[in-house]
């Protein structure tokens, strides 16, 4: 174990203190093979983003972060490599792959030789042998060699998120990316973190943000209904208030943090167009849970609410609202020639912008505040 760290997270413009990120390596390349099922938005150079990915890294530390790497914290993990044994049983038993005893047997044996590099491949690789052959000799067999890449993995928001009471592993909807979050609990096993709670239904990080006495939910194309009440009985939330956007149900508007964000204790952006034509239903706390009070417009909420809301169109601001809120007004911002108008925005508007290039890593259909699994923020 690393160290014992407290999850939480009242609101999205507390300064950054701990996040989880993790590289991308070698399951981007074979996700590219079929780069729409894997969700992504464009060819990903897996050699430039990843020197891209350690300038990010260093950048949040530089900023004062406590950066952990996913891959670290699973490798020191001591469940990992019964995880990775338990793993490769699994799709032994699904598959109509016949082993001999003998290997079965000496499974633990060549899991417990295995390098933490070779299990952590197993791991977001996830192989498996099917026979296209049945000779009773197994060596004149011939087998395919399957792998489904969490080519997903290194969005490091979604497959959880952090509330004023804790961690909450979430439920990911996609095919794509099942299975990430069972590497990403054994990561944050190694921080002595215990999630307060784990959805049943879907429900992804990137449409969950946190204000202080109110939290932001996403109701959209990543979850359903079923998720909302969930979250709302599930006893992982404090807040006030949890204001739910139905937000629209299609790729680019996947999660709420890709038309809104939070840019400091009065002040917001979105969308114009999603903010003032999207419902808003608010849910106020009681003692057994959250009751529905009213349904406004989200533009009407907010300015309710005392924020100063900037606009931008995101057909032309691609990313725009997709950053990572260090502190009171001060953002860590991908900026290309698109942005520079919204970088000119937000500065006019007193916000401090860390600029960074991570051109390749948005192909994935994602930007830092996707990245980013933030821990830990403090007033």
């Amino acid at each position: 174990m690393v160290r014992s760290v407290k999850a939480s997270q009242i609101a999205e413009w507390h300064t950054l203190k701990e996040a989880v990120v993790y590289t991308p390596s070698v399951e981007v390349a074979y996700a590219q093979l079929s780069p729409i099922e894997n969700l992504y938005d464009d060819v990903i150079k897996l050699e430039v983003a990843r020197k891209e990915h350690m300038i990010f890294k260093e950048t949040l530390k530089s900023e004062g972060v406590k950066v952990y790497e996913l891959m670290d914290l699973v490798n020191i993990n001591p469940a990992f490599k019964n995880y990775v044994k338990k793993r490769i049983e699994r799709l032994y038993e699904t598959s109509n792959y016949i082993a001999d005893l003998k290997w079965l047997n000496s499974l633990n044996y060549i899991i417990n030789n295995y390098s933490p590099e070779t299990l952590w491949l197993m791991a977001i690789l996830r192989p498996e042998l099917i026979n296209v052959s049945k000779e009773e000799d197994m060596r004149a067999r011939s087998s395919l060699l399957h792998i489904h890449p969490l080519g997903n993995l290194f969005y490091m928001r979604d497959q959880q998120f952090v509330t004023d009471k804790g961690l909450v592993m979430g439920n990911l909807r996609m095919p794509a990316r099942a299975g990430e979050t069972e590497i990403t609990e054994l990561g944050f096993a190694s921080l002595g973190i215990k999630p307060v709670y784990k959805m049943n239904s879907p429900l992804e990080g990137g449409d969950f943000l946190p204000a202080g006495n109110v939290a932001f939910l996403g109701r959209g194309y990543r979850n359903t209904n079923d998720s909302v009440n969930e979250l709302l009985n599930s006893g992982a939330l404090g807040y006030d208030t949890i204001a739910v956007v139905k937000q629209p149900a299609n790729q680019e508007t996947m999660h709420l943090d890709t038309y809104f964000n939070i840019l400091g204790s009065t002040l917001v952006v979105g969308d114009r167009d999603i903010l003032k034509n999207s419902d808003c239903t608010l849910y106020k706390k009681e003692n057994s849970g959250y009751t529905k009070v009213e349904t406004l417009k989200f533009y009407a909420f907010l300015k309710k609410k005392g924020f100063e809301v900037l606009e931008l169109d995101l057909k032309k601001e691609r990313f725009g609202t997709n950053f990572l809120t260090l502190n009171e007004r001060k953002i860590l911002m991908p900026v290309n020639y698109k942005l520079r108008g919204t970088v000119k925005l937000y500065e006019k508007a007193g916000v401090e912008v860390v600029p960074i290039k991570v051109n390749e890593l948005l192909a994935g259909y994602g930007g830092v505040h996707c990245m980013t699994c933030a821990l830990r923020r403090e007033k």
